[in-house]
């Protein structure tokens, strides 16, 4: 008997020490956004809207695995200076067809940096109703109220979901190809 109240005592103190937990984005967001170029000049986009989830597995009050990404930005959530740039985001993104992007993590790696975490995640994104395989590195960083941070930064080719990008002016305004996806995300 003292035995088996020995191995349940350690048991229930092994369990204690692992956790997993479901961390939701924090709002307002801040330090989200589309860089592009064009035959004019730079451009960006602010991401005002992203909705997701992080699930982590905590043993000893550090991050030992993340175990899932989920993410989705609102199309209506990508917003320039210049309302002719948000209006032209919505159509060749396809707003009212596809009113969400999507990234869902398929595995993740994770290894200490210092004090800080990399993760490398193959994710799938879904832009305009196609979906591509993307590897993303993010850097993770807690803190002492229990939330965490997601930064980084990744480039996507229009082209690679199935869109043009665009022209105007009777093509003497052409945007470019290749568009980088800078984030800082918080969750808790």
């Amino acid at each position: 008997m003292k035995k088996l109240t020995l191995v349940l005592l350690n048991l229930f103190l092994f369990v204690g020490l692992i956790n997993a937990q479901e961390l939701q984005v924090l709002k307002p967001i801040q330090n989200c956004f589309i860089k592009g170029t064009s035959t004019m000049h730079d451009w960006e986009l602010n991401i005002t809207q992203i909705n997701g989830k992080l699930d982590i597995i905590k043993t000893d009050g550090k991050i030992s695995q993340i175990k899932d990404i989920s993410i989705t930005v609102p199309v209506i959530g990508l917003k320039s200076s210049k309302s002719t740039m948000t209006d032209k985001t919505y159509e060749l993104l396809k707003k009212d067809q596809y009113p969400v992007l999507k990234l869902e993590s398929n595995s993740i790696t994770l290894t200490q940096a210092g004090v800080d975490y990399k993760a490398t995640i193959q994710a799938n994104i879904t832009v305009a109703g196609q979906t591509r395989k993307k590897t993303i590195t993010s850097t993770i960083k807690t803190s002492a109220d229990g939330k965490i941070t997601a930064s980084g930064s990744f480039t996507l080719l229009l082209t690679e979901f199935g869109l043009e990008p665009p022209k105007m002016f009777l093509g003497a305004l052409k945007t470019g190809d290749q568009i980088t996806i800078q984030y800082e995300i918080n969750l808790k």
